[in-house]
């Protein structure tokens, strides 16, 4: 039943010594995410016309986006301070007015769950509804009538994220969410210099609490919530990764420690009653900590299984622990020692991880979600998905499952899967464009071009953006994904006046041509006359031209009868 060992007792802590690199067993996606958790972002160096790599999280900033840059000469100074010049005060204008309009606006409806790199994000709160994040947003989804609550989201002042205020909500990407086990409470952790985590109420929205991290902390990589709601825990990426716990009410540091050189993933408190010890999870490594004199043990794996990296940690009410390896086996602990393990899917790594009345939930890489009985390692039901699972969560009858690929579904007890969020799952979603009447169409960085109903708030269509791998002629894109530029799209247009096609402009410099909005996978026409990747595109109010402007410093203007170039 296990993976290369069985159970039985553990060695001595201080003579067990691991061999990472002969001793382990880690699948090999397993250690393409690692690459990919710690990659750099490929950005535009407007000096050189280069792309550059640099770290995804930058240093907090104290001015605007534009002021202190070097502006340069010539073509460099365009690049940097384009308004420069090119924007002149009218000699006849109305008064200025320094006040905001007397406006409002609220946010309705957001398409997005954030499932590249994150994981065991999406639960179900006391009303049975759908709670998880996407960008600095945390969301609440009623299932039924298909509307949204929020945590953040509302009027904020006009500032760059990089100095507005956190007190009250987030200001960066969330990254590490968890729900409390009486459904009440969610705890949501962002990224930045300086993170930020809250906690609020899973059924409204509502502020509770604010917890805040020590400048050069990077990133919330994990954050759980204690049994009794009275505490919160959780880790940075810093080089130290540390393990914080706080008080939940008073929003205070009860406890900090360092949890050493790799990152961790996922953490939970144990279920058992009188327990205060929260486990955590990562990259070569398991470790429990108890609240009383908070130091840490390591996870002992004697004889009982291979060691690996470990994806995500659940607790029964029996005090025992279970992860998700990076070997497709589900780890049992009892306390920081290796109990046994067992394998119900085979290949690739678990990912997602949860106990409910007795019986383990997990999600794994190989598309499958399992309910599995620990006593005896045996699979009891396995769920077909296709698509790597990044979180479950069982209430009742039903599961909530996050995808890999942006989507969230709900399963029922029979297996009928429903599928209540899709969206944009790779680095950024650039591109956007009405088509008239309640359909607008996107494109992003993923490879994927949808098209979305507002009245039904659904995708309505989908396609890819290009079947093959293509860099730029010149120069190269800001990206966070590793897609190739020709698969990656920050442009759209769509002729709402005339034939209804709609133009994607690529970052390798292509433009390919839809048919339309409902058939976005149908390529009737390719252009290639941009030598840098696409910044902007829009047809003519009269459908019988379409404008392209490219990062070569042209626009190119094409007659949409038959696509032909009308001028640069």
């Amino acid at each position: 039943m296990g993976c290369g060992g069985s159970s039985g007792g553990a060695s001595d802590p201080s003579s067990e010594k691991i061999n990472w690199n002969k001793d382990a067993v880690i699948d090999d996606e397993f250690k393409n995410e690692q690459k990919r958790a710690g990659a750099k972002k490929k950005v535009f160096d407007k000096k050189t016309g280069k792309t550059v790599e640099k770290d995804k999280v930058q240093e907090d900033r104290d001015y605007d986006f534009f002021e202190g840059a070097d502006a340069g000469k010539g073509e460099q100074f365009m690049a940097v301070r384009p308004y420069e010049g090119a924007i002149v005060e009218p000699a006849n204008h109305n008064d200025f007015v320094g006040s905001a309009p007397d406006v409002s606006y609220e946010l309705e409806y957001v398409y997005g769950y954030r499932a590249e790199d994150s994981r065991m994000n999406c639960f179900y709160n006391s009303s049975g509804n759908a709670c998880y994040f996407t960008a600095a947003l945390g969301v609440i989804l009623d299932q039924g009538s298909n509307t949204q609550k929020f945590f953040g989201g509302g009027q904020t002042d006009n500032q760059s994220k990089h100095v507005s205020r956190d007190d009250k909500a987030h200001t960066n990407d969330i990254t590490a969410m968890d729900m409390s086990c009486d459904r009440s409470l969610c705890a949501t952790g962002q990224n930045g210099s300086k993170p930020v985590a809250f906690l609020w109420d899973s059924k409204s929205g509502d502020f509770k609490a604010r917890f805040k991290l020590d400048k050069g902390m990077r990133e919330v990589t994990a954050i759980a919530i204690s049994p009794d709601n009275k505490m919160v825990a959780l880790t940075d990426n810093h080089n130290d990764h540390n393990i914080w716990v706080f008080d939940a009410a008073k929003g205070s540091q009860l406890n900090k420690d360092k949890t050493g050189p790799d990152r961790i993933y996922h953490m939970a408190w144990s279920l058992k009653a009188g327990d205060c010890i929260v486990a955590t999870a990562g990259e070569k490594h398991f470790a429990i900590w108890d609240t009383g004199n908070f130091k840490k043990k390591k996870g002992i794996y004697g004889s009982n299984g291979k060691p690996t990296s470990h994806c995500c940690v659940a607790w029964d009410d029996a005090g025992l622990a279970y992860t998700g390896g990076a070997n497709s086996c589900i780890y049992i602990w009892e306390g920081q020692n290796l109990k046994s393990t067992y394998d119900v899917h085979g290949k690739g790594f678990v990912c997602a991880i949860k106990w409910a009345d007795g019986k383990i939930i997990s999600g794994a890489k190989d598309g499958n979600i399992v309910i599995s009985d620990p006593s005896n390692g045996t699979a009891e039901k396995t769920i077909e998905v296709g698509e790597l699972v990044r979180s479950v969560d069982m209430k009742g009858d039903k599961i909530l499952a996050g995808l890999r690929n942006g989507t969230i579904l709900e399963i029922d007890s029979k297996g009928a899967k429903k599928e209540i969020m899709k969206s944009h799952s790779d680095g950024e979603a650039w591109g956007l464009a009405h088509a008239g009447g309640d359909t607008f169409v996107t494109s992003g960085d993923d490879n994927k071009i949808y098209t979305w109903d507002m009245k039904s708030r659904k995708s309505t269509a989908c396609g890819e953006i290009c079947d093959e791998d293509a860099k730029s002629k010149a120069g190269g894109a800001s990206s966070l994904t590793e897609y190739a530029p020709s698969k990656c799209a920050r442009a759209v247009a769509v002729n709402c006046n005339g034939s209804g096609h709609v133009a994607i402009g690529h970052n390798d410099g292509r433009v390919t041509i839809r048919e339309s909005a409902k058939h976005v996978d149908k390529i009737v026409h390719t252009l290639k006359d941009s030598k840098e990747w696409i910044e902007a595109m829009s047809f003519s109010p009269d459908g019988s031209k379409l404008a392209v402007g490219s990062h070569d410093n042209n626009i190119y203007v094409y007659n949409t009868d038959d696509y032909s170039l009308h001028g640069t």
